[in-house]
C-alpha cells in the first residue's frame, strides 16, 4: 500500500550548496570580533573566486601555508634592522597567516571538511607561529632590564596562553551548553575499526605521532588551564537545563571571553611589529601593558561571570 506521505528530502551535501559568507561563520556569539568584523570578511574574499574552480587547496593547505608564512615573518623580526621597513612588513605577513588561519577553518564548513585532525593542526600551527613570533620580538625589542627581562618575557607568553586555552574552553562548553542534547551513537565506527586495522605505513605512522603529541599537549595545557580557571571540561556532562536558558545566561560571560582569543593577540602582535619601525621597545611595552596588565585583569573579570553561571546552572539542577 502506498504512504501518502512524501519522502524525506535528503539534504544537500555542504559542497553542492552555494557558498555564502553566513555558512562560513560558527555561531556568531563565540566568535571574535575582530574575526568577526575584520579577519573573516578578508578572508571569504580571497575564498569566493573558489566557489566554482577546477581545483583548490585544502584547508590543511591553506594552514600550512599560512604557518609557513608566519613563521617566515618570524625570521624577518630577527634580521630587521632598527627602523627598517622589515617591520611593517612582517607584521603584515602575521596578519596574512592570520587571514589564512580563517580561511581553512571558513572553506572546512562550506565543504563539509572538518575534521578533529584538521583542528588539531590548525592549534599547533597557530600556536608555533605564535611562539615563534614572540620569541623573535622578545629577542629583538625587549628593553635590558637584567634579570627582570625574561620573567617579562614569559609573563607575555603565559598570559597568551591562559587566554586562548580559557576562550577556546569556554566556546566548546558554550557549544555544548546551548545544543540540544545528541545521541551518543555513531554510524562511522564500523568504518573507524576497518581503518584501524588497515596496514599503516611511516607517513601514517608519522602523522598518528604527530596527532597524538598535539592532543596530549592540547590536554596537558589548554584543558588544564580550563580545568583550572573555570572548574569545568568542556567534556562535562550537559547539564538538564534548556538550551535556551542555557544560552541567556551565558551569553553575557561568552561575549566577554571572545575578548580573549587568539585573534585578538594576533592582532595586538600585528600593530606592535609595526610600531618597532617607530621605537625598538614599544611591541614589548604595548604587550607588557595590553596582554599581561589589561587582558589578565578581563580575564579574571571573565571567569568570575562564568563561574558564576556555571554555578547557578548546578544549584538549579540540584533543586
Amino acid at each position: 500500500m502506498a504512504s501518502d506521505e512524501a519522502p524525506h528530502p535528503i539534504p544537500p551535501r555542504a559542497e553542492d550548496t552555494a557558498w555564502s559568507y553566513g555558512r562560513t561563520l560558527k555561531d556568531p556569539s563565540t566568535e571574535e570580533l575582530v574575526d568577526l568584523y575584520l579577519h573573516r570578511p578578508l578572508a571569504y574574499l580571497l575564498l569566493r573566486p573558489l566557489e566554482h574552480a577546477a581545483w583548490r587547496p585544502t584547508p590543511n593547505q591553506f594552514t600550512l601555508a599560512g604557518g609557513a608564512i608566519g613563521l617566515f615573518g618570524a625570521a624577518l623580526i630577527l634580521v630587521a634592522p632598527l627602523g627598517s621597513w622589515l617591520w611593517p612588513l612582517a607584521a603584515c605577513l602575521l596578519f596574512f597567516a592570520n587571514i589564512l588561519d580563517c580561511v581553512d577553518g571558513m572553506l572546512a564548513r562550506l565543504t563539509g571538511q572538518g575534521s578533529a585532525r584538521g583542528m588539531l593542526l590548525d592549534g599547533m600551527i597557530d600556536f608555533i607561529i605564535g611562539v615563534a613570533f614572540w620569541l623573535a620580538m622578545s629577542i629583538r625589542t625587549a628593553p635590558d632590564w637584567g634579570v627582570w627581562t625574561v620573567p617579562a618575557a614569559l609573563s607575555i607568553v603565559l598570559s597568551v596562553l591562559i587566554h586562548t586555552g580559557l576562550y577556546d574552553h569556554m566556546r566548546l562548553r558554550y557549544g555544548v551548553l546551548v545544543s540540544p542534547p545528541r545521541s551518543q551513537a555513531t554510524a562511522s565506527r564500523p568504518h573507524a575499526e576497518a581503518e584501524d586495522a588497515a596496514p599503516r605505513g611511516l607517513r601514517t605512522r608519522m602523522q598518528d605521532a604527530f596527532f597524538a603529541f598535539a592532543q596530549g599537549f592540547y590536554e596537558v595545557t589548554y584543558t588544564n588551564i580550563s580545568r583550572i580557571c573555570i572548574g569545568v571540561e568542556p567534556s562535562s556532562p550537559r547539564p538538564a537545563v534548556h538550551p535556551e536558558f542555557a544560552r541567556q545566561l551565558f551569553a553575557g560571560p561568552m561575549r566577554m571571553a571572545t575578548y580573549l582569543g587568539l585573534g585578538t593577540h594576533l592582532l595586538l602582535m600585528f600593530i606592535g611589529t609595526a610600531t618597532a619601525i617607530v621605537h625598538l621597545h614599544l611591541p614589548f611595552y604595548i604587550a607588557l601593558g595590553v596582554v599581561v596588565g589589561l587582558l589578565n585583569l578581563w580575564a579574571v573579570l571573565v571567569v568570575v561571570a562564568w563561574r558564576r553561571a556555571e554555578a547557578l546552572i548546578a544549584e538549579l539542577r540540584e533543586a
